[in-house]
């Protein structure tokens, strides 16, 4: 049977084109494309709370070393240091003589070798070396010392060290003596120091090689 086209036809096909035509239009009209057409205070709405902080991540690997900086400037000089301590007074040598012609010991007495008196009061480091040589027929016994001698004769000699040695025939041998000796005023003015030796064969002082000697240590100023 053949369908007649009529005007209910007509319209209710008119309203169905225009109906979906103007869905399209809407639809492309409040199609949202960006946050700029939602409202403030509806995107406020929207936020969720802040989340849990992440794991720390590992630690990267170490950069090269940087560059030598350059030199700091050179600081201002300190303070100059308080003064210090006067040290205490250094060895000063007195007095040193040698003989000038060997000098023979025999037995029986003291021959002198040598002698020094000090100029000033203190203390002295004495000492001397005698170079013996035999030059007797049989070993000899010397015996030599370091004695203060007084211009008055009643005083005897005051030993300020003594020592002792056997030489051989026809050898030599050497003798050190030393001591401190502290000089007084009377010492200085009225006595000598003497260094003399004596032997039970004869023996010869050799001058070349004996020495003495005065050194202050101690100053009674």
């Amino acid at each position: 049977m053949r369908k007649r086209i009529t005007y209910a036809n007509v319209a209710a096909t008119m309203a169905l084109v225009f109906s979906m035509t103007g869905g399209a239009l809407a639809a492309g009209h409040y199609l949202i494309s960006s946050t700029k057409q939602i409202s403030p205070k509806v995107l406020n709405k929207l936020k969720g709370n802040t989340g849990p902080t992440g794991a720390t991540g590992a630690t990267g690997a170490a950069g090269p070393a940087g560059k030598e900086g350059a030199a700091g400037k050179e600081g201002a000089p300190g303070k100059e240091g308080k003064e210090g301590k006067v040290g205490p007074n250094g060895l000063s040598v007195g007095y040193f003589s040698k003989l000038g012609t060997n000098v023979e010991a025999k037995s029986g007495s003291f021959v002198h070798v040598t002698k020094f008196a000090p100029s000033e009061e203190g203390k002295y480091l004495v000492s001397a070396t005698l170079s013996l040589a035999n030059v007797g027929p049989s070993p000899s016994f010397v015996q030599c010392r370091l004695a203060l001698f007084f211009e008055e004769e009643r005083i005897p000699p005051q030993t300020i060290a003594e020592g002792f040695l056997t030489v051989e025939k026809s050898t030599t041998g050497d003798l050190p003596l030393t001591n401190e000796h502290e000089y007084e005023r009377a010492d200085v003015e009225d006595s000598e120091t003497v260094l003399e030796c004596e032997a039970t064969s004869p023996v010869v002082v050799e001058h070349q090689n004996t020495s003495m000697s005065a050194v202050l240590i101690d100053s009674l100023n």
